[in-house]
């Protein structure tokens, strides 16, 4: 039998994961709103987890994304490194847990327990075009590499700096790829080797409106997922998703701050090995402080709602990213890193965010 090697993770309830992001949110809007923001926008960023492996959910945008010229322009880069695992034994089993010095090769592992390691680097570009002041279409065309990559040492030696816990990862090979999960009849599946490679993701296409211009600015979206992904190593995702979201701005003093609240329809069902969410929820709260009308600094929060009803998986996602954008040339060059400091169950160990935006015509 395939040996499998998980590892064990803190147990946070629901409630516990949720409570950053909504006093974040909550105490973001105590500032008084007395205009539309008008700064440089929050991050080009959705909640990330394990995007690419399981259920999507779109990225928000300010209602004023797109101001200048016909045609805006945007390519986002996301590069970051994944570790994740859970060890579920077998019914009935009630001996020893699971000793990553010595790795058992008898040990029961049982359905629910799977190992995640891999690193992945997506391009993102974005076209959107503006049809009024207040309407925008937009399509995005991801493809994502994924390999074994180089920030393993880099993760772990942060990690040590820091007093943050490996979770083991140090106890496993670097820059090595591996996916091996638990069947619902107890076989192990390794498709490691299937997550190497270049592929096409999928499409998103959708139109925006921007309802209201006083403070705070309201903006609605809709978008519409494609089943174009060529990546046949994860669970399936097939079928068109349906997503709806809302967006305000406001802006006092130098501070500007980005909220977003939306819900994803999924028009697939996956596969039996994991119970895959209908429909997820998702949060953007965003606070953006102006040095100058050309550089800012900023704090963007993202969550989403579980994945799956599966270990690891039924936890939302709380990501934070923090950066700056500058405008440069002709754009808005933006800059980002993801440290799951707090919230590591189910998203990247480390991340990188890299994004310019420019208009045309």
């Amino acid at each position: 039998m395939t040996t499998f090697c998980p590892g064990k993770f803190s147990v946070l309830n629901f409630l516990q994961k949720w409570i950053p992001a909504v006093v974040f949110g909550l105490t973001a809007m105590l500032f008084p709103a007395n205009a539309p923001a008008q700064g440089l926008g929050p991050f080009h960023l959705p909640p990330v987890g394990f995007s690419e492996m399981f259920r999507e959910t779109p990225m928000f945008t300010s209602p004023y994304d797109h101001q200048e010229g016909r045609v805006q322009f945007n390519m986002a880069m996301r590069w970051f490194n994944v570790w994740a695992y859970h060890i579920q034994p077998q019914d009935g089993y009630d001996g020893n847990e699971y000793d990553w010095e010595t790795r058992p090769e008898d040990f029961p592992f049982g359905h629910g327990s799977f190992l995640l390691d891999m690193e992945t680097v997506s391009l993102n570009p974005r076209i959107s075009v503006k049809l009024t002041e207040k309407i925008q279409v937009d399509a995005t065309v991801p493809v994502v590499y994924q390999s074994g990559g180089i920030l393993d040492g880099f993760v772990e030696g942060f990690h040590d700096t820091f007093g943050i816990d490996q979770h083991n990862r140090d106890k496993w090979e670097r820059n090595g790829t591996a996916m091996l999960y638990v069947s619902p009849t107890g076989r192990i599946i390794d498709s490691s080797r299937q997550i190497p490679g270049t592929f096409l993701g999928n499409i998103v296409v959708g139109g925006s409106y921007r309802l209201r211009n006083a403070a705070p600015a309201l903006g609605l979206r809709m978008l519409c997922k494609l089943p174009t992904s060529t990546f046949d190593g994860g669970w399936k995702q097939n079928g068109i998703d349906a997503t709806f979201q809302t967006a305000l701005a406001w802006n006092s003093g130098q501070f500007n701050g980005y909220h977003g609240a939306g819900v994803t329809f999924y028009g697939s069902d996956g596969i039996d090995e994991l119970d895959l969410e209908k429909f997820r929820f998702t949060m953007l709260n965003a606070i953006e402080y102006m040095l100058s009308p050309d550089f800012s600094l900023l704090a963007h929060l993202v969550a989403a709602s579980p994945t799956a009803d599966y270990p690891e998986l039924d936890k939302p996602i709380i990501e934070l990213t923090l950066g700056f954008k500058k405008r440069m040339r002709k754009g808005v060059l933006e800059f980002g890193l993801i440290e799951n400091l707090f919230f590591y169950d189910n998203s990247p160990d480390m991340g990188v965010h890299v994004a310019y935006t420019f208009s045309a015509f």
